[in-house]
């Protein structure tokens, strides 16, 4: 298999042109107003009894999984190749069609919260609808929030012109950036998913060099992220208050089953444990012989040198790997590479960061990073692959049920990832590398639990002062600036470009308050690490239930049952007992 592997989309359609995928858009839209027909006035009449719910949910599920299968490929096409008009026109074209399908079903929701009172909950625990039961109750959740069906339709329409828009603005911004280096002697461009890459050197020098002149490129086009962020955040805020959300924060905990005082709780704990992470800063310098980190040396390899691991090896490590913990696992890591769902080609126009997605169970999930042979994008591959091994596992659930929670789907991608770095530093070819694997390792749950805190605290003040005003690209400094400096002061010393490090973040722009479920995602992989340790097979029994569920059941309630309180102090004591005793194991 080539490093310089892309993926292949022919398992969803053959190219832009296939007229398949234009079928299959046609088809969803007619099945969708047939569906309209049938089912619009059975809840007006709340003429829907149990076992014709459980037959109109199985339609409802069908056409999402045939509407998003192009919608899938277009969005994947045109991450790849960012400044390909035709593949911008297909995403565009897609989604305009998808929203009239989504147009056609926006009744449905609606229509089952409006249901009277006590109808919805009684349904829901019905026997033909057992299988539908999480969803229903998340209904029933939603209720308080939902809008009538004039206004969902509405709010549909808005987002292709507004914050849909804005996001395919950054994405295309975000993939046409180069800056000019010096590389190996020889002058180039480089795109920013290339440098974001290189700012993971071993030369210090370079680590520098890359760092400021990219944070240099993002203040040139400081007009663009700042209005890209004030426009999502203003959406995000309006929708908040139009739906009479609590806080900001309110539709993505529901998602994760959590509530705000949880949440908080969680936050505190990290935020207490900053020394912690300090303790481990202090040592990096030790390792890459400064007195001080900088920013640029955050995610620098310790003692890394030469050490490069090519795609082929990485697929065969994997494998291994897989086999050796669980045979489902294997099979899904095989099907993964052999299919060749990964896109792990660097190179210009791709959308940058690495990230899996997969729309719907009967979808292949697809992987997208720039792979360039180090530990840390060895790390990182497994991180995707346990994504895809999630989202395979959790396809035997129906559409409704499939999509894994945030909080989840992060603890399944990280433990995976932990486990492979035990795993390589148990094997005998990785020996005298046993540091820079560990360091590795911890690198990547510091960011998933420190600076994921970071991101979250800043993207809460830029929500609250956005209500107020139209923030000015000062102020968006100002903000990451002084959220940073509460982590890094002590220890790490930053650099005046650092202050546009909000501009790249995806997360802030396509999914906001996703970043906390990192932090979750990895305290309880950590948990479940030591917990792997002293009872290996009951642990994996226990994580395969975990990804098997997808998002049927409420993934608190899933953890408790395993005997895990992520909420009591005894849990953050013994996660950050196991963090301590990594960072000491260095």
């Amino acid at each position: 298999m080539p490093s310089d592997m892309t993926w292949d989309l022919s398992e969803l359609y053959g190219g832009v042109e296939d007229p398949r995928l234009h079928q299959d858009l046609k088809t969803a839209e007619t099945e969708a107003l047939t569906f309209r027909t049938a089912y619009r006035s059975k809840l007006t009449r709340n003429d829907l009894h149990a076992p014709g719910l459980a037959l109109a949910l199985k339609e409802y599920e069908s056409i999402h999984e045939m509407g998003l299968r192009p919608y899938l490929f277009a969005y994947l096409y045109a991450a790849a190749q960012t400044h390909d008009p035709q593949g911008i026109a297909l995403l565009k074209k897609t989604k305009q069609r998808w929203n009239d399908i989504s147009d056609s079903l926006s009744f449905f929701e609606p229509g089952l919260m409006e249901l009277p009172e006590g109808v919805l909950e009684r349904l829901a625990h019905e026997p033909p609808l057992t299988e539908y039961r999480q969803y229903l109750l998340r209904l029933l959740q939603k209720r308080p929030h939902g809008l009538p069906e004039p206004e969902e339709r509405m709010l549909k329409r808005q987002r292709l012109s507004g914050r849909d828009a804005f996001i395919s603005l950054f994405d295309e911004v975000m993939g046409s950036l180069k800056v000019a280096l010096t590389l190996d002697g020889r002058p180039c461009q480089v795109h920013m998913d290339q440098l974001l890459a290189l700012r993971n050197s071993p030369d210090l020098g370079l680590r520098h060099e890359v760092h400021r002149r990219g944070m240099r490129k993002l203040s040139e086009y400081g007009v663009v992220f700042k209005n890209i962020l004030n426009a999502v955040v203003m959406d995000h805020v309006q929708e908040s208050r139009l739906r009479k959300y609590p806080s900001f924060v309110h539709q993505s905990l529901a998602l994760n089953d959590m509530d705000g005082e949880c949440m908080e709780a969680m936050m505190s704990e990290v935020e207490a444990h900053y020394p912690l992470a300090g303790k481990y800063f202090a040592l990096k310098a030790e390792g890459l012989g400064v007195k001080r980190l900088r920013t640029p040396d955050l995610t620098a390899p310790m003692g890394e040198g030469p050490m490069k691991i090519p795609l082929e090896r990485a697929e065969q490590l994997l494998l291994e790997w897989a086999e050796h913990v669980h045979p489902i696992y294997h099979s899904i890591v095989r099907e993964v590479f052999k299919r060749r769902r990964i896109d792990a080609q660097a190179r210009a126009g791709k959308r940058p960061g690495a990230f899996c997605e997969c729309f719907a169970p009967s979808h292949p999930a697809y992987i997208s990073m720039s792979y360039d042979g180090s530990v840390k994008n060895l790390m990182t591959l497994a991180h995707e692959v346990g994504h895809a091994v999630h989202y395979r596992m959790a396809a035997e659930q129906g559409y409704l049920n499939f999509r894994p929670p945030p909080i989840l789907a992060e603890t399944g991608a990280v433990f995976f990832e932990m486990l492979f770095c035990h795993y390589l530093m148990n094997k005998e070819e990785f020996q005298d590398h046993g540091a820079v694997i560990l360091g590795v390792c911890v690198d990547e749950i510091i960011l998933c639990v420190f600076r994921q805190h970071v991101l979250t605290r800043f993207e809460q003040a830029v929500h609250t002062l956005r209500q107020d005003h139209f923030l000015d690209e000062a102020e968006i400094c100002n903000l990451w600036r002084a959220q940073n400096e509460k982590l890094y002061e002590n220890w790490v010393d930053t650099v005046p470009e650092d202050d546009w490090g909000w501009a790249y973040i995806p997360h802030f722009i396509h999914h906001p308050f996703y970043c906390y479920s990192y932090i979750f995602g990895a305290l309880l992989s950590l948990f479940l690490l030591k917990a792997h340790e002293e009872d290996p097979q009951d642990t994996l029994n226990k994580v395969t239930g975990l990804l098997q569920s997808g998002g049927s059941r409420a993934p608190l309630e899933m953890i408790s049952e395993m005997g895990i309180n992520p909420g009591s102090d005894a849990f953050y004591r013994q996660v950050f007992r196991r963090l301590k005793e990594m960072i000491e194991g260095l």
